[in-house]
């Protein structure tokens, strides 16, 4: 039998080894919850800035909303217009200004659109009690002998002018008058063609949109 001193070293032995145990195991659960709070705090970070990233592409989102909604829709691409009117402009014989579809449909802008547009290369939109849409008329029917002579359409006499007008803000970005197209693409207005006669370009600038649809343009003495 173990001596009382061997008795009492093993019982000491035994509680030593019993708290080096307890202290291991709290030591390494101290880890893994600091590990995992660690863990818990990265994942909460992540979601608050996924949250914060969100929150400014929904906000850049509605702001670019409200730009586009004040500034109204964009007019189509030259390009586009042009290719449209061509089309139109292939269509059938010319008939007259803000007439009804043969078959007794509803009345079609692009279609009276096209229809203007192949009476002459050169269409002037007018109002009459404008002085300026009268300036520039004066300018292409005064001023110049051009063939064929350009055909002017005051939107004010017109049976649906407000709707051919709001079919010329969409596609030249032009709602005012004049508004001066040439071969189906707009100029501009009275300032712009005023500008090209002053720095002497008006004529030429007319037979190149033009082609060979303007025969002749001739500056008259004044």
């Amino acid at each position: 039998m173990p001596s009382p001193r061997r008795l009492k070293l093993i019982a000491v032995a035994a509680v030593t080894v019993f708290l080096i145990v307890i202290y291991y195991n709290s030591g390494r659960d101290a880890v893994k919850r600091e590990t995992y709070m660690q863990t818990m705090q990265r994942a909460a970070q992540d979601r608050e800035n996924a949250g914060v990233g969100n929150r400014l592409r929904e906000a850049a989102d509605a702001a670019k909303k409200a730009a586009d909604m004040k500034a109204g829709p964009k007019p189509d691409s030259p390009r586009a217009v042009e290719a449209v009117m061509k089309g139109r402009l292939e269509q059938g014989p010319v008939g007259k200004e803000g007439d009804d579809d043969d078959d007794g449909g509803e009345y079609s802008a692009i279609d009276d659109l096209a229809g203007i547009l192949r009476r002459s290369p050169i269409i002037i939109f007018s109002k009459t009690y404008c002085p300026h849409s009268r300036t520039a008329k004066d300018l292409f029917l005064h001023a110049y002998k051009i063939v064929p002579t350009p055909y002017v359409v005051e939107l004010d006499n017109h049976p649906h002018g407000s709707e051919l007008q709001d079919l010329l803000a969409k596609q030249t970005g032009r709602r005012t008058v004049p508004n001066i197209m040439i071969s189906g693409k707009s100029i501009g207005g009275n300032d712009d063609v005023q500008q090209l006669e002053r720095e002497g370009r008006l004529g030429d600038t007319i037979h190149s949109m033009g082609g060979k649809r303007i025969m002749k343009v001739l500056k008259l003495k004044e």
